[in-house]
């Protein structure tokens, strides 16, 4: 009969569609970040460029701008107005865009703790 009892609750168990793997070290409470536009649209290398978005760090440094396949880190975090956030208000950050990027149209994606945002298209100039 207790084999019988054990077989049940672990066919129970299995059916509440859990994996089995604990996934509680994953950050959940960071949601995905979301570019709205970097101003300007295009330049070159060395040129400071600032992302509106939402979802950024207001620690500066968790902030990682990939353009392409290079990075850089957010040198400076604020909160503005803009229609174009649900809650009236969005997050800019700003960047230097580094020497080494490669020249062209490249995608622009913004990497808070770990969590990628959308990409959108930036245009690096020729120096």
């Amino acid at each position: 009969m207790r084999k019988y009892f054990i077989g049940i609750i672990l066919l129970l168990l299995s059916a509440c569609g859990g994996s089995g793997t604990d996934n509680s070290f994953l950050n959940t409470d960071s949601p995905q970040p979301l570019v709205i536009a970097a101003v300007p649209a295009s330049a070159k290398p060395g040129a400071t460029i600032q992302i509106q978005g939402v979802g950024f760090s207001p620690v500066v440094n968790e902030n990682v701008i990939l353009v392409g396949g290079t990075s850089s880190t957010a040198a400076s975090f604020s909160l503005v107005a803009s229609p174009a956030a649900a809650s009236g208000a969005s997050d800019q950050i700003s960047f230097v865009l580094p020497s080494q990027v490669q020249v062209g149209q490249s995608k622009l994606t913004v990497l808070v703790a770990e969590n990628p945002s959308n990409a959108i298209t930036f245009t690096v100039e020729t120096p």
